[in-house]
């Protein structure tokens, strides 16, 4: 509330009490845009808009990794910026147990048990051949559904609910909530007499997912891809839709890759029928600082904005499958070569 007088700016923190890690004995430094220092150990707000931990907490396991391999490269960060593994699932399967990935006494539709077999047996990975991924995602959105939309009025449907889902930290609700024990009050649904635990709530929410599913994409399970359910458009920014969005734009091409991952492509919840993603990574570096001749880059786009030029779009895939271009290129016979001679005058 910065029209109070209480939060007017103050005098600045010296240099050397902001938050520092000066060639820490781990060997790394990571961000991810997530919250890095807890709130209790600076005396001042510092970063109000951060991200959950997910792709930080995946980051760290691959440099971990690596470093516990023998080392560390500038191959193996290309390669970690490319991940699309969802880091928390591991845990999250093993917290939910047998309650749902093993029920005792549901019966289900034989859609529903093959979905919650893939989604049981599932890795992680939000690749775009991934039909796993989608059933996850489907399920999360009517988790959030049945566990926090039923206090609103007009449940799901309410104006309120879906501009909440459409801010980006609204992700952070994602993680709060599968981090809630089974009895924990926020799963019992105030609508009905019973008091739903989560296990309750995940299995009918994997029942509301299926039903989706089915709406959405077909009876044939096998075909609900996530690259394909939520394929990548890269909008022109002078075009976006319509008319002119056909010819500016790509054509929709699967892509891997999630709201989690470190090779993020994040949608608004809002957006539950296209989820479209429209926050990721730009552009990516990877710089071995001892040769940084050598350095690579991977750019979502082209050479040219311009879409008739041979050059529009032209390292889009080499982007979407984490190929990396050499940040200086090669002598080439078709190099032009300048020289600037100041002017007498």
């Amino acid at each position: 509330p910065g029209w109070l007088d209480r939060y007017l700016w103050g005098d600045p923190y010296p240099k050397e009490d902001l938050p520092t890690s000066t060639d820490p004995a781990r060997g790394w430094l990571a961000a991810a845009n997530s919250q890095l220092i807890p709130s209790s150990r600076f005396p001042s707000a510092y970063n109000n808009d951060v991200s959950p931990p997910n792709r930080f907490l995946r980051i760290r396991s691959r440099l971990q990794e690596a470093i516990a391999q023998g080392g560390f490269t500038a191959d193996a960060s290309a390669k970690i910026q490319g991940d699309v593994t969802y880091e928390r699932w591991s845990r999250l399967r093993e917290e939910l147990g047998h309650g749902f990935c093993v029920p005792q006494t549901l019966e289900e539709s034989e859609l529903v048990e093959k979905a919650r077999r893939v989604l049981c047996a599932w890795d992680g990975s939000m690749g775009e051949t991934s039909v796993a991924a989608t059933i996850y995602v489907l399920l999360t959105h009517a988790v959030l559904d049945r566990a926090l939309a039923d206090e609103l009025p007009g449940g799901s449907e309410s104006e309120l609910w879906r501009y909440a889902q459409s801010l980006p930290q609204f992700e952070s609700n994602v993680v709060w909530l599968w981090s809630k024990p089974e009895e924990a009050p926020v799963w019992d649904d105030v609508r009905t007499d019973s008091v739903e635990t989560r296990t309750d709530v995940l299995n009918a929410a994997l029942r509301d997912a299926i039903a989706t599913g089915r709406e959405r994409y077909g009876q044939d399970i096998d075909e609900w891809k996530w690259g394909s359910v939520r394929p990548f458009v890269l909008r022109h920014s002078l075009a976006r839709d319509g008319f002119l969005g056909r010819w500016f734009n790509s054509p929709p091409i699967p892509i891997d890759g999630g709201v989690g991952t470190v090779f993020k492509q994040h949608f608004p919840r809002s957006d539950r029928e296209q989820m479209r993603p429209i926050i990721g990574p730009l552009i990516r570096f990877s710089i071995d600082l001892a040769e940084p001749w050598e350095a690579t880059y991977s750019f979502a786009g082209g050479e040219s904005g311009w879409p008739r030029s041979r050059y529009y779009m032209n390292l889009l895939e080499d982007w979407r499958y984490g190929r990396g271009r050499p940040l200086t290129p090669p002598s080439s016979e078709e190099d032009v070569r300048v020289r600037f001679v100041p002017s007498e005058t």
